[in-house]
């Protein structure tokens, strides 16, 4: 069904809205105060009128006669909202009661410290709370966003004068704890009635170190600030995933399993390599623009068909459609050098955001003005076998196999995986392991020998499999297991217990002929050294 959607805001969010709608068949209406603002420039039907006006707002829905409403900023009026979702006749997504929450970071923080998240978030203080001599981040409550609305403070009056040069009430402001982070990460949520649908993959954020404003995203970093190596990215990218399900129970039991929509998340990961919620959204994110080029389906289509459709049933696809690049999305921000910085060859994807200039002739300084998408070949080694087994019993037959690997010096990563007491680890190793930089997956195969089959199910990659020697049946169970997989899927195989020859084939997958051309010289030279040995036995 076709739906007409009204979006509070009319920036690049609600552009890019506009856009993902049309495609969709949808007709889109937006209030913003800014006569030729960005969503309007790309067919929105502009309501030219405050947000934040109860009044407006109203107005605003009985005259487009909406289905559903949506924003593409934060400081909307919550409450009217609030009472027009609770009066029913128009749909209001996502929920606005933890919008109005939000728009709070002081309530944000609590709500996050109240429900269990007092482990993955900083701490926060009042104003007159906090010791002089300490190094804190001063935050408004409201209405700061790109670094705007946050200082680094080591004293009480330097606060003090901040607060006073602002003009604004000392109740305004509150502080939290200063994390000596590593790096920045962000990922966004799709839910439906506080059901987790889909999960895009977490990006690395870079981000200015004078202004706070994000500068790119990478989803395949090769680089990542000392002391992260890339073998590090999988495991922040797991703990990600984990906050991001304990986020989607708390969405259900502070909206009532309404919460439908994106959900947005950054992150700081720490100097102990531990991952804590900076700030959520509740909309569309900066750092999911790269999905409109890079997945399969964006957050402006998904966040789209979410509050559309109130039987969606299903999962959206969030993949990346090459997970083996880094796609890399640049703001384009006013008052910066920029045009010497974009890339000029081919497979370049640009978005001007049409805004207005200051005083008709510069961009205000730092303003997102465009962005800019394109993949690359990562430049760091990646982890390009995997070695998994579903017990570390197996792990004395795979020794070989492992020793061979490290010997050549080929980047690996070895992990325990079963198919059968962790099947939902299994499936999130297989479904992942592309994106992860693998190229050539190794499984043990014991006992049942499910493993490589059901990995292989899943994944693209090439998959080897070992069958483990076993006490019950000689490894003959786990052979024939892998071996009779069905056409479509198929499993290549090695004697049992001869993992070494595992490693083997996967350099040859690798094309690692170099390190082939080496072990046949030193089969030659076994033999050799073998038919010396005889001859001086047995030959005169």
């Amino acid at each position: 069904m076709f739906k007409r959607i009204g979006i509070l805001g009319g920036g690049q969010l609600a552009m890019m809205m506009t856009q993902a709608a049309h495609k969709l068949g949808h007709r889109v209406f937006i209030l913003d105060p800014t006569e030729g603002c960005p969503a309007s420039i790309v067919g929105a039907i502009h309501h030219v009128g405050s947000f934040r006006d109860s009044t407006t707002i109203r107005t605003f829905v009985a005259e487009t006669k909406i289905d559903v409403l949506t924003w593409d900023i934060e400081s909307v009026n919550a409450d009217t909202l609030i009472e027009l979702k609770e009066e029913g006749n128009v749909d209001v997504h996502p929920d606005p009661r933890l919008l109005k929450t939000i728009q709070n970071k002081w309530d944000q923080k609590y709500m996050l410290h109240a429900n269990g998240f007092e482990k993955s978030t900083n701490q926060v203080w009042s104003v007159d709370m906090i010791k002089d001599n300490t190094t804190y981040i001063l935050k408004t409550k409201y209405g700061g966003y790109d670094g705007k609305g946050v200082w680094r403070i080591d004293t009480i009056e330097e606060m003090n004068q901040i607060i006073k040069e602002s003009g604004l009430p000392r109740k305004q402001f509150y502080c939290e704890e200063y994390i000596d982070h590593i790096c920045e990460f962000a990922i966004q949520i799709c839910l439906h009635n506080s059901k987790i649908v889909g999960i895009y993959p977490l990006v690395h954020t870079v981000q200015d170190p004078e202004y706070g404003i994000c500068l790119e995203t990478h989803t395949f970093p090769d680089k990542l600030e000392e002391p992260l190596e890339y073998s590090d990215f999988r495991k922040i990218e797991n703990e990600a995933v984990k906050i991001c399900k304990l986020l989607a129970k708390l969405m259900s039991d502070y909206t009532g399993n309404t919460y439908t929509g994106i959900l947005s998340v950054e992150f700081f990961l720490t100097m102990e390599d531990k991952l804590l919620i900076n700030e959520l959204s509740p909309r569309v994110h900066n750092s999911g623009h790269y999905t409109i080029e890079g997945c399969l389906v964006s957050q402006f289509e998904s966040h789209i068909n979410l509050i559309t459709d109130p039987d969606f049933y299903g999962n959206i696809n969030t993949q990346l459609i090459h997970p083996e690049k880094d796609t890399v999305m640049v703001n384009i921000l006013g008052g910066r050098e920029y045009d010497e910085n974009i890339p000029t060859e081919s497979g370049v994807y640009m978005h001007w955001y049409h805004k207005n200039k200051k005083n008709g002739d510069t961009y205000k300084l730092n303003r997102k003005i465009g962005h800019y998408t394109y993949e690359r070949e990562p430049s760091m080694e990646r982890q390009y076998i995997y070695v998994i087994m579903g017990s570390s019993s197996d792990l004395p037959q795979m020794q070989p196999c492992i020793d061979l690997i490290k010997r050549f010096g080929v980047s690996c990563h070895i992990d325990v995986i079963s198919a059968h007491r962790t099947p939902d680890l299994m499936f999130e190793f297989a479904h992942n392991v592309q994106k992860w930089g693998g190229k050539v997956v190794i499984a043990a195969a014991g006992g049942a020998a499910h493993l490589p089959g059901m990995v292989a199910s899943i994944t693209n990659l090439p998959v080897i499999g070992v069958p483990i020697e076993t006490n019950a049946l000689g490894g003959q169970d786990s052979l024939y297991s892998i071996v009779q997989m069905p056409d479509g899927i198929p499993v290549a195989t090695v004697g049992i217990g001869k993992s070494k020859n595992a490693a083997i084939l996967a350099f040859k997958i690798l094309g690692r002929f170099d390190i082939i051309q080496e072990l046949k010289e030193y089969n030659k030279y076994k033999v050799s050294r073998q038919r010396e040995d005889v001859s001086m036995m047995f030959n005169e």
